[in-house]
Formats: structure tokens, sequence, C-alpha cells
């Protein structure tokens, strides 16, 4: 691999055929700053998720959102499928 890595950046675990050709410095850039960006917000989606998965190994049932009651509750269809999935 490149000694070519971007600032903060720190790569492990190489021994993967072909990662000096998929782990260019363009990429790694790129995933630095998707992490950098989004880092608080995937934490804070696991942590709901394993709250979450908590709650499900209780007991407690999966249901449908209390704002969306209206929405169930009213006459609503979909559009007819198409012709060649219709059979």
């Amino acid at each position: 691999m490149s000694d070519r890595v971007p600032p903060g950046v720190v790569v492990t675990n190489l021994d993967v055929p072909g990662a000096d050709r998929i782990l260019t410095y363009e990429v790694l850039a790129f995933v630095a700053g998707l992490q950098r960006r989004f880092a608080t917000t995937r934490r804070a989606l696991l942590t709901r998720r394993t709250a979450r998965q908590k709650q499900l190994d209780a007991g407690v049932m999966p249901d449908f959102r209390a704002d969306t009651f209206q929405i169930r509750r009213e006459e609503w269809q979909v559009a007819p499928a198409p012709a060649d999935l219709d059979d």
C-alpha cells in the first residue's frame, strides 16, 4: 500500500490481496470524510439500535408509529401492477 494516507487515517489488516489497489488515497480520504461527517449520527443510531434490540428481546412487539394512524385508517390503494408482472 502506498505510504500516502490522508491525515488522521490509520489502515490495519493489509493482508488482503489487492489492498494497495483498492485502498487508494482518494478512497481513504472519501471514507475518512464520511466518518468525520456522520460519526456522531452513526454512533447515535447504533445506540438506538441496541436499545431497541433490548426491547425486542424483552418481548416488546413491533408496532406502527402512532403518527401514521390516520394514513393507515384511510382508504387507499396502489396503482395496478404492470401487465408483465401480472401473472
